[in-house]
């Protein structure tokens, strides 16, 4: 039989998207995506990106197949091939991106598409796509028929032409970022990346800001600007505020910039308002002869200067509240021999309940009081070890039904669900660079019941609303503004985590 011979009833030309609620699920989410929360403010631009593809990998496939026969097998996989390879093509290639952007400008659609590859794990969602090419093995009543076709045609037409045209980065339309300007006269590619801000507003300032090393500056991308063309500085335009950027020209020429404080424009002011001329980067003359003029509101610094000194305190020697896993996630064990380690820590050992002999033991890192259990008890033990999210250990002791006493420790967390602590932030002050090449600078701990937040080393005692009592000792936390490839373990992540304890008793 040939399997590319097209069936003989027309229905099944009708690709089963068309009346599948999973398909129009995602083409109203394209179309809500594209002309409602992009730009909104509501999510970062780089979150509706993704939503975009990740929708037209279900919308497009069925559409091209139905453009092209799908009762055909093979016009389904080459639609489903072409969507991916487009796809691969735009989010890998600078050159391709910037070839959709000059025929999408042919047809009066100007746009900014960013090569990405991040994107590409929207390719998975292609063999659902295929699924939903297929031809549907019946039809319902030919008015029906005709008004869903048509209707799932054009506006998947139209949700997919929006999209195409759409800057997923431009952080919902701002217009008061910080901007490079191509005024050669000619097309000017070049490489731009962006701090965003990392390391907070107060190391934009001339005592600070060289501190600021090469990987600090993130996602390096490639651009192409038209003549008179401008592009935001930061990829992440809704915190612009404060940041810095590298600009590299194709013959080794360029500038480092960094801005502070920028206050808003309002979108009435014109292009050629003095306030928005004052934060651009405006590049003229030609190869070679570059002139690179900086705006009043931006400064040029250069990395690796003299580091200001470490403002930062450092805390005192505090229990680690290091803990090492159990070889079961949870369960009820009973509670042996508690001993104290050379180095100061507790070795516990543990026994499942059913006759085990072998004690699982474990060390906890935490000060004597934090562990008020006694050998012989049957403890409710559970924990949690997630590479990105940290480690969480509960022990808790039961009475009548209901809690009597329970431990919880966190290690290297952003977040402690459950817990007393509300938020992490870092310090204001003067971080330095670790031996890896990461920027530490110590946090603050937001914690309910306290009106003054907690530093490493603090103890607080809180009281509950059902007249218990809760015990919380920070432990060592860090904030890592930008990471390095040298950098392992929580060095290597950017973002805030601390070791928490929390001790709840009755």
């Amino acid at each position: 039989m040939d399997r590319d011979r097209p069936v003989r009833d027309p229905r099944f030309a009708i690709p089963r998207a068309f009346d599948h609620p999973l398909w129009w699920c995602a083409l109203a989410l394209l179309l809500l995506n594209d002309h409602l929360l992009k730009g909104a403010g509501v999510l970062p631009g780089a979150i509706t990106g993704k939503l975009s593809d990740l929708a037209g990998m279900l919308v497009a496939p069925p559409l091209l197949a139905f453009a092209l026969g799908a009762n055909r097998r093979s016009a389904r996989r080459a639609a489903v091939l072409l969507v991916g390879a487009s796809l691969a093509a735009i989010k890998l290639a600078p050159e391709a991106a910037r070839a959709l952007e000059h025929a999408l400008a042919l047809v009066g659609m100007q746009a900014r598409v960013w090569v990405d590859p991040s994107d590409l794990w929207a390719l998975a969602l292609l063999p659902i796509g295929h699924a939903l090419s297929a031809p549907r093995a019946a039809a319902p009543c030919s008015l029906l028929a005709g008004a869903v076709r048509g209707t799932a045609i054009g506006l998947a037409a139209f949700a997919c032409v929006a999209t195409t045209g759409d800057d997923k980065k431009s952080g919902g339309g701002r217009t008061n970022a910080p901007e490079v300007e191509n005024a050669t006269g000619e097309p000017l590619t070049l490489i731009l990346a962006s701090t965003e801000g990392a390391g907070g507003c107060s190391l934009y300032r001339d005592d600070r800001v060289s501190l600021l090393t090469p990987d600090a500056f993130v996602a390096p991308r490639e651009l192409m600007l038209d003549a008179d063309e401008r592009a935001a500085l930061p990829d992440d335009t809704e915190h612009a505020s404060c940041g810095a950027a590298s600009i590299l020209l194709a013959d080794g020429s360029g500038v480092m910039v960094f801005w502070r404080d920028l206050p808003k424009i309002e979108s009435f002011a014109p292009e050629a308002d003095g306030k928005r001329e004052g934060r651009r980067v405006v590049i003229s003359g030609g190869a070679g002869e570059y002139d690179i003029d900086v705006g009043e509101d931006l400064d040029t610094f250069e990395p690796g200067g003299k580091a200001p000194e470490r403002s930062c305190q450092e805390p005192e020697l505090i229990p680690s509240l290091e803990f090492t896993p159990l070889a079961a996630p949870a369960g009820f064990l009973e509670l042996g021999e508690v001993r104290q380690a050379a180095d100061g820590c507790l070795e516990v050992d543990w026994f499942a309940l059913e006759a085990d002999t072998s004690p699982d033991t474990q060390r906890l890192c935490v000060p004597d009081w934090a562990f008020p259990f006694e050998p012989g008890e049957q403890l409710a033990v559970v924990q949690a070890l997630d590479p990105l999210a940290g480690k969480m250990l509960r022990i808790t002791r039961q009475a009548g039904g209901t809690i009597d006493t329970q431990l919880v420790i966190w290690n290297d967390a952003a977040a402690f669900e459950g817990g007393h602590v509300r938020s992490v932030e870092a310090v204001d002050c003067v971080g330095a660079l670790s031996s890896c090449g990461a920027y530490v600078r110590p946090l603050e701990l937001e914690v309910r019941g306290r009106d003054e937040p907690m530093l490493a080393g603090e103890e607080a005692s809180i009281d509950g609303d059902d007249g218990g009592e809760t015990r919380v000792l920070v432990g060592p936390g860090r904030d890592v503004a930008w990471s390095s490839s040298e950098c392992t373990g929580v060095e290597a992540r950017a973002g805030s985590t601390a070791s928490v304890l929390e001790l709840r008793t009755p």
